[in-house]
């Protein structure tokens, strides 16, 4: 239900903009092709579709994320927000009372969002949506606080509690953003955004299968941009 209302109030907030009147002089219309560096973090987790009656509680794990992108101008207001981005992110099972494990994922992920800008001031507030990749680099767990006992999730060691990887994940992600320009052509931004994942991150293991271990990703993260035009 959470995911729900975020994806109904991303929704919501895209059509809102787009009936909003524009202004006849905006000082940011969407007329160069920006090219953005972005840095932030994410606090990442899994959703609870475990059907095992012995399921571990699952908390948010905290992780880097930085990339390029490309916003692309289709009309003054409408524009293709291109993103790519090295993501840290990952979950916190508690296993025992007194032991908690650390689930580490990292990402190159790809959106490709339409984005709806307000106008009319040097500062303007965007919104936008759209189809979201991953491709999981490396996965790892350990014991939380002990960065020795660290394996690979399909490690051998790990002997029938191995995880099967699948290392592509399709999903879909939201935004919503601030944007200045500052000088001549520099723009900045912080953006806020949430990632949910579709499809299962996990393939089972010998005690599971694999809609035991129905695992998709769950990313709020936040970041700020430095962008300039390009065309």
């Amino acid at each position: 239900m959470h995911t729900a209302r975020t994806l109904f109030t991303t929704v919501a907030a895209v059509v809102i903009f787009s009936l909003t009147p524009a202004s006849p002089t905006p000082a940011l219309a969407q007329d160069n092709t920006i090219a953005w560096l972005r840095a932030g973090a994410n606090s990442a987790t899994v959703n609870e579709a475990w059907s095992s009656d012995a399921a571990p509680g699952r908390g948010r794990l905290i992780g880097l994320r930085f990339g390029a992108g490309l916003t692309v101008p289709l009309s003054q207001r409408v524009g293709l927000q291109l993103d790519g981005t090295f993501s840290q992110q990952g979950w916190v099972a508690e296993i025992a009372s007194t032991r908690q494990n650390d689930t580490r994922h990292s990402y190159l992920r790809g959106a490709a969002l339409v984005r709806i800008a307000s106008g009319g001031s040097p500062v303007r507030v965007y919104v936008g949506a759209g189809p979201a990749l991953g491709y999981q680099l490396r996965c790892a767990v350990s014991e939380t606080d002990e960065a020795d006992s660290e394996v690979a999730c399909d490690a051998p060691e790990l002997g029938d509690a191995a995880l099967a990887l699948k290392r592509f994940e399709a999903g879909a992600r939201g935004v919503v953003g601030v944007e200045a320009k500052v000088g001549a052509s520099m723009r900045l931004s912080v953006e806020a955004g949430y990632t949910m994942g579709l499809t299962a991150i996990y393939g089972g293991n010998a005690f599971l299968d694999d809609d035991q271990v129905d695992y998709k990703n769950r990313l709020l993260s936040i970041s700020v941009g430095a962008g300039i035009p390009v065309g």
